[in-house]
């Protein structure tokens, strides 16, 4: 008796990938990648390190935890494309974001240690992605939460979570992986993008808010500040619907 393989479904992004994917539109993921680094340092200029540390609400993550997830996050979106490009349909084990922030103290890290962990990473992943053949970037491995995920569709939602305002009103962003929780809380995707958030920034320095995802690591979420006003860090003070 024969038996019928089952198809893996390969880039089919749930609606907050789809957000990431929509802020990115048609950029080159890699030239948006490459200006991230400098745009995340900037929106830290001239602020106090209590200012960075402090969570915008209850919940919410701190500026700190936002570059520290954005960081950790180019760390295993860069394991997981080597892994990809490497191997045959590796496994890409998801993970919780919300238990990496506090479990791994994100909040006492130094931000000249966050900052120079993502310039660094982020410049290995952009060399290797430069490499990359059509045809490497069309492998992919086997999300345990979202199925088929390619080297070119991972490159993508990089630089889609790069295009978004780093505000700290990121709670617990991303996915990018506990999109099943994101899909039944949100519809629609932040549409702000790091210079929109850096302006609003610069107007009101009081509201600290550089807080993205990451990472926020992703993915936004269109959305209030927790007191019913929208603010430069709508969209990203919802990361904690997504398992990465």
């Amino acid at each position: 008796m024969s038996t019928t393989e089952c198809p893996i479904p390969v880039d089919t992004p749930g609606d907050y990938a789809r957000g990431l994917l929509d802020l990115l539109g048609a950029r080159d993921p890699l030239d948006v990648m490459e200006e991230s680094p400098s745009a995340l340092r900037a929106l830290f200029d001239g602020l106090d390190d209590a200012t960075i540390r402090m969570p915008e609400a209850p919940g919410k993550w701190s500026m700190i935890e936002v570059a520290h997830h954005l960081a950790d996050s180019d760390m295993v979106v860069g394991v997981r494309i080597r892994m990809i490009v490497a191997q045959d349909r590796p496994p890409i084990v998801a993970y919780d974001q919300d238990l990496w922030v506090a479990k791994l103290r994100y909040r006492r890290a130094a931000l000249f240690d966050v900052l120079a962990q993502f310039d660094v990473l982020r410049a290995a992943n952009l060399r290797l992605a430069r490499q990359l053949t059509p045809a490497e970037l069309e492998r992919f491995g086997v999300h345990t939460e979202r199925g088929g995920e390619s080297a070119g569709y991972l490159l993508r939602l990089v630089a889609g979570e790069s295009s978004a305002s780093p505000c700290p009103a990121v709670s617990s962003w991303p996915e990018r992986d506990r999109e099943a929780r994101a899909d039944r809380t949100s519809n629609r995707p932040a549409t702000r993008s790091w210079c929109a958030g850096t302006k609003a920034f610069r107007r009101n320095r009081r509201r600290a808010c550089v807080t993205s995802h990451p990472h926020a690591s992703l993915p936004l979420r269109d959305g209030d500040n927790g007191n019913g006003r929208r603010g430069p860090c709508a969209g990203i003070s919802d990361r904690t619907a997504e398992r990465r």
